[in-house]
């Protein structure tokens, strides 16, 4: 499809088979969206509108900062995986095939640190584990620090950084919980 659109132009081959997979989803959401019927009726009819859900979490300055805290948490996820193949392929100027086995290495770094998070909630406190996102951020700021012609090291820092996001983000979701969780103004270990 790269070489059809581009005709010799290498961007924009690769740009408008993207914008053509994204009117052709944008089409399939709209089509599943019309067409999907809801099969179990609620309980007691909302008369709510986004609109007012909106507005009233806006009121509300805790749903303010989880909604912010969440946003920040996954928010770097979504660039790494995008930028992954561009640093490989350009910064590192290593081939395609390797910037292959780095985004099969962060699925596989996914896995185990999703595996990892059930015994880790088990054992220790959900929220002291939850603020380990500091060292999070230091250990992702000192890949900036990592020569891109070290790849062992660079393939290791990124399968622990994989695992480690990964095991967090049970936490990202209990972050949703936290208001439940102080109760009198006291934290539980939930």
């Amino acid at each position: 499809m790269a070489d059809f659109f581009g005709g010799g132009d290498k961007a924009r081959g690769y740009q408008m088979p993207m914008a053509v997979m994204a009117i052709i989803a944008l089409f399939m959401f709209l089509f599943c969206f019309a067409y999907v019927k809801e099969r179990i009726e609620p309980a007691i009819p909302s008369k709510h509108a986004l609109k007012s859900d909106l507005r009233d979490i806006w009121k509300n300055d805790q749903w303010v900062r989880l909604s912010l805290l969440t946003f920040f948490n996954v928010s770097p996820g979504f660039i790494r995986m995008a930028a992954t193949l561009y640093y490989v392929t350009w910064v590192m100027e290593k081939s395609t095939s390797l910037a292959s086995f780095f985004i099969s290495l962060d699925v596989t770094g996914m896995m185990l640190g999703s595996a990892l998070a059930k015994p880790l909630t088990d054992k220790f406190c959900k929220i002291k584990l939850f603020w380990t996102n500091i060292i999070l951020s230091i250990f992702s700021l000192g890949f900036y620090f990592v020569d891109p012609e070290a790849t062992s090291l660079f393939l290791c820092a990124y399968f622990i950084l994989n695992v480690y996001i990964n095991y967090l983000h049970p936490f990202i979701g209990h972050c949703w919980l936290m208001p439940m969780i102080t109760v009198n103004g006291r934290r539980a270990n939930a």
